[in-house]
């Protein structure tokens, strides 16, 4: 689990000699304390498939949000995310500025007045192969409040170069009507971030290398890109998390004896985590059993999504539509 990596010291110092333990260690704790989710790679999928829901539905759920602990950890493998993405038709460009591949992923959540507060954890590759974890230098917030939706204009259309499938309808939505680009801008204005105050040191060092402006470009990036993450997978998380009907979790307890071991040599003891995976329909599990493999793609299908009622948030796995299997009546089209 990438929160038992998170919580190991490492005696990493910056060459201010700025202790990236000190830094960690109010986050580790809260860490500790964190009700645990891991997200499986059909699980990622699932969450990514609802980040790419209207807009306006996306908004309508946030009255539901509720964490389910608090503080919350969320955590998923990043490759697991790209390929779900590149499964609904995204090419996966890497976004400007990157310099090291993400791995592995983790939001610790708690709530405040008006919403949630975020903390990200990343864990890089570098271009040498070496993996390092590291929190980002934002501390980021989330409104979960009634507002009124901005006015926007929809005449500046997004890039859909290379993009197909889910995403590219994704896009073309958002582009031609006006509510669900509104429902886009009030999501992204919902989410702001500050310096992360527990980071104070780092940010000393990269100010005297790069100088205010480019300490300011990296926090402005490392937010961008906490954003997006939040945006396809940790927000929808959440959602899908208030759907009894849509996630099964299981409980993993560490063996005792192992962490006893583990505490003798004055290592962290590992941590209680919850699995989250997909709760298929009798239906899908026994077209998944018959290896039928994918059946979004099938026209006779319909995709996985869920809908905002007054009593809650509901989820509906994919489905065969109604009257499939009988013969269909054609329709002609007659020109006058």
């Amino acid at each position: 689990m990438f929160a038992d990596t998170v919580l190991e010291r490492g005696g990493h110092r910056y060459p201010n000699g700025a202790s990236q333990d000190a830094m960690l260690s109010t986050l580790r704790r809260e860490l500790r304390a964190a009700r645990k989710f891991v997200f499986t790679k059909e699980a990622v999928a699932m969450a990514a498939n609802v980040g790419l829901s209207r807009p306006s539905s996306i908004v309508a759920a946030l009255a539901w949000v509720r964490l389910k602990g608090d503080p919350m950890w969320i955590e998923f493998v990043n490759q697991d995310l790209r390929e779900a993405m590149a499964t609904m038709g995204s090419p996966n460009i890497r976004a400007p500025n990157t310099v090291v591949e993400v791995v592995r992923s983790g939001f610790l959540i708690s709530t405040t007045e008006n919403g949630l507060s975020i903390e990200y954890v990343h864990a890089d590759r570098t271009k040498e192969g070496k993996v390092l974890t590291d929190l980002a230098p934002v501390l980021m917030s989330f409104d979960l409040s009634d507002q009124e939706l901005p006015r926007v204009s929809t005449a500046l259309k997004p890039s859909v170069r290379g993009v197909t499938g889910k995403v590219r309808r994704h896009l073309e939505l958002v582009s031609k009507d006006p509510k669900e680009a509104a429902a886009e801008a009030s999501l992204r204005d919902r989410f702001e971030y500050i310096p992360h105050p527990d980071m104070e040191p780092a940010r000393e060092f990269i100010v005297g290398i790069k100088g205010e402006e480019g300490a300011a470009l990296i926090e402005e990036n490392q937010a961008n890109e906490a954003y997006r993450l939040w945006h396809i997978l940790a927000l929808p998380a959440l959602i899908l998390l208030q759907c009894r009907n849509a996630c099964n979790t299981t409980e993993v307890v560490p063996s005792a004896k192992l962490n006893k071991s583990r505490v003798a040599k004055h290592k962290e003891p590992l941590q209680t985590y919850e699995t989250v995976t997909m709760h298929l329909s009798p239906a899908a599990l026994k077209r998944q059993s018959e290896g039928g493999g994918s059946s979004m793609r099938s026209a006779t299908i319909v995709g996985a999504h869920f809908k905002v009622r007054a009593s809650g948030v509901f989820y509906w796995n994919e489905h065969f539509r109604s009257g499939y299997g009988e013969a269909q009546p054609k329709t002609v089209m007659v020109k006058a």
